[in-house]
């Protein structure tokens, strides 16, 4: 069995389309989540690989890893912390949310801590793995460095997928942090995986000095932009858009949002919400980061539409226009012939897009300003090219390789790591 951990939203969005391609080629799979606070079941495509056929279970309700019933007991009051503070978020209340929060994450600290070596083992052997598939995540995540360190022992090899399209082309993309680990795949590499699955080949700029571990660099494409799954994708993912919404005459604009610790300017941003507010011809909606929930509380308020219940793949379909900053989504906005303004200004990192020119570059808060009233009045007088994009989109999703098969390559690729 091929065995895939996942930790969250954004590891699901790009591992979900691997599992499906691979049970569909006859491929024994399963997904194991690691993280106690992700809505496993509520997740759309848990829900679409489960309907599929595909087994999916928290590892922690895993007889095989938790032993005795002092660690399963432990584990259902982690599991009912986060399933409380779920219900107490969507309720509003912020103080009994990071109260049962705090409650789950202490105790799942100590069911960590309670798993020892030969629990790793009899679960890889019993569940009969012969692949573990992680995200970029650090080992030091969850258990993620044991099972690690169980596979080396049982001779197994472990493979690192992406968790996001990584569309920055500096080292020091975030605040007050290391640049040397905060770019996810080079972190990877540098970790004790046997592969390490990225998009494109333009990785090889951040190598330094020659890094041998590039050799256990895979080059794939994007399983989560890619068109087999895009379609599926856009078949499946809920909608909650009232079809009136997509009749509104205005200038439709989907502002997906960046964590503000990748070099965002903050006070520039609001100034941003607040000018595209005063601007009748447009109707703005702002979809907060997927792995930020607490950050996303901190557009509660503003004069624009919080977007948080909407999916990427349903705004992208409703929006005339989408705004980002550094956010991949500008991907499905392109592969949708949307029109994207990607806010320059805004940030302090350099992107792929001032290298391709794939979407139009906005370099000041006036420049936005008339950008949205200019597309108010014609949707398609945009300065960049349709060509562009598409060169754009050839090398981040086939990794270069026009018309690529890149589920079957990432199928293919796996399939053959797998011991028999």
């Amino acid at each position: 069995m091929i065995a895939f951990f996942v930790r969250g939203y954004n590891d699901t969005d790009h591992i979900a389309p691997v599992v499906w391609r691979m049970h569909r080629d006859g491929h024994t799979v399963a997904v194991f989540c690691l993280e106690p606070d992700f809505d496993l079941f509520g997740d759309y495509r848990i829900r679409f690989l489960q309907a599929e056929g595909v087994p999916v279970a928290h590892a922690w309700d895993d007889a095989d890893l938790l032993l005795g019933l002092p660690s399963r007991a432990l584990w259902r009051i982690v599991n009912a912390s986060f399933t409380l503070a779920r219900r107490f978020s969507a309720q509003g209340n912020a103080i009994l949310t990071r109260l049962a929060r705090a409650i789950g994450y202490r105790g799942f600290r100590r069911l960590r801590a309670s798993v020892a070596t030969a629990d790793i083992d009899r679960f890889l052997r019993v569940r009969g793995i012969s692949l573990l598939c992680f995200d970029w995540v650090s080992p030091s995540r969850s258990i993620v460095g044991p099972l690690l360190a169980g596979a080396a022992r049982a001779g197994l090899k472990s493979v690192a997928l992406p968790h996001g399209a990584f569309l920055c082309t500096n080292d020091d993309i975030a605040h007050a942090a290391d640049p040397a680990r905060t770019i996810g795949w080079r972190n990877a590499i540098a970790d004790p995986f046997d592969h390490v699955v990225v998009q494109m080949r333009g990785f090889t700029r951040f190598l330094r000095d020659g890094d041998a571990n590039a050799a256990k660099v895979l080059v794939l494409g994007s399983a989560r932009f890619c068109s087999e799954w895009a379609a599926r994708n856009i078949a499946i993912a809920p909608r909650v858009l009232p079809a009136s919404a997509y009749d509104d005459p205005r200038l439709k604009c989907a502002f997906i949002v960046t964590r503000l610790h990748y070099n965002v300017d903050d006070e520039a941003q609001r100034a941003a919400f607040t000018r595209m507010a005063a601007i009748p011809e447009a109707r703005v909606v702002i979809k907060p980061h997927t792995r930020s929930s607490l950050e996303a509380q901190q557009y509660a308020g503003l004069a624009l539409e919080d977007a948080s219940d909407v999916s990427s793949v349903e705004l992208c379909q409703w929006a005339d226009v989408v705004l980002v900053i550094a956010s991949s989504v500008v991907i499905e906005a392109l592969q949708q012939h949307k029109v994207v303004l990607y806010l320059k200004y805004l940030h302090t990192n350099q992107t792929l897009h001032e290298e391709y020119g794939d979407c139009w570059v906005i370099e000041s808060e006036d420049e936005l300003a008339d950008a949205l009233q200019r597309l108010a009045r014609d949707r398609t007088d945009v300065p960049y090219a349709r060509a562009d994009a598409e060169r754009f989109l050839v090398d981040v999703v086939e990794g270069g390789v026009p018309g690529r098969d890149v589920l079957g390559d990432h199928s293919r690729a796996l399939a053959g790591l797998a011991v028999r």
